[in-house]
């Protein structure tokens, strides 16, 4: 969680993209911290477990979606995502 922020200090990306589980911290965590000021991005959070989180629990971290790693897909982001997402 520390190394993703510090490596978009100064960036503000739009989207995330954030597995559950982090080497050094939650996923959820920081989806919430994301999704809040001064960051305010989408984030979608992955896992390889299907069920490791309830779509209502992404959404109360702030979350815009829970996407198992299986289901995945360039077309179901892009649904997601949109076209030309502003802040």
């Amino acid at each position: 969680m520390t190394e993703a922020l510090q490596k978009m200090a100064g960036s503000f990306p739009e989207v995330a993209l954030v597995d559950i589980g982090l080497p050094d911290g939650s996923g959820l965590e920081l989806s919430t911290v994301l999704a809040g000021d001064p960051w305010r991005m989408r984030v979608i959070l992955i896992s390889s477990d299907g069920d490791a989180i309830s779509s209502q629990e992404a959404m109360e971290a702030g979350a815009v979606a829970f996407i198992p790693k299986a289901e995945m897909s360039s077309a179901l982001l892009h649904s997601i995502i949109g076209d030309g997402y502003s802040r």
